[in-house]
């Protein structure tokens, strides 16, 4: 959880949630065949189903689970932006990165992409796979644009497994 009182965690087709200073785990939704899911600053947990529909979400507290995306593609690896309610994830139909939730494509994608806010004077950067380059391109998460032209970062990177999400 963003304040680091809680643990999300996917067992048995269900999201979970359990509280580290104890108690048994909360069960928040069902998730047959989940993917990599995310917790929100606002108490959100998004997760891709897995099966080819949208990035859904749950209140962390538990609730109803509803779309988060229109995405009928295969939307998946829910990023979220520090802040706000936007976040980033890869539509696999499209093969194009998203920022959701108003849906705005912001480019071609092998990979999903992750986000390094900024820090020391320099700008946030999306950072994603290309072939095996890792590239990065300077992102403004206030405005949803990009900045700028990407360049490579390091040669030679590989994917975390083989459903082509970037583990940087």
């Amino acid at each position: 959880s963003p304040d680091g009182k809680s643990i999300g965690f996917q067992s048995a087709g269900k999201i979970r949630r359990v509280d580290i200073a104890g108690g048994l785990p909360i069960e928040l939704a069902t998730a047959t065949r989940p993917t990599r899911g995310a917790w929100t600053d606002n108490g959100t947990v998004l997760f891709a189903s897995g099966s080819g529909g949208p990035i859904l979400r749950v209140k962390a507290s538990g609730g109803p689970v509803a779309a988060a995306t229109n995405s009928r593609g295969g939307a998946l690896w829910p990023f979220p932006l520090p802040g706000s309610d936007r976040f980033l994830y890869y539509d696999n139909g499209s093969r194009t990165l998203q920022l959701a939730p108003q849906a705005a494509g912001l480019f071609a994608a092998e990979s999903s992409a992750l986000y390094a806010p900024p820090w020391g004077g320099y700008p946030g950067y999306l950072l994603w796979l290309k072939g095996t380059t890792l590239m990065a391109q300077a992102f403004d998460a206030a405005s949803g644009t990009l900045k700028g032209d990407a360049a490579a970062v390091a040669e030679g990177v590989g994917f975390a497994d083989r459903t082509r999400m970037a583990d940087v």
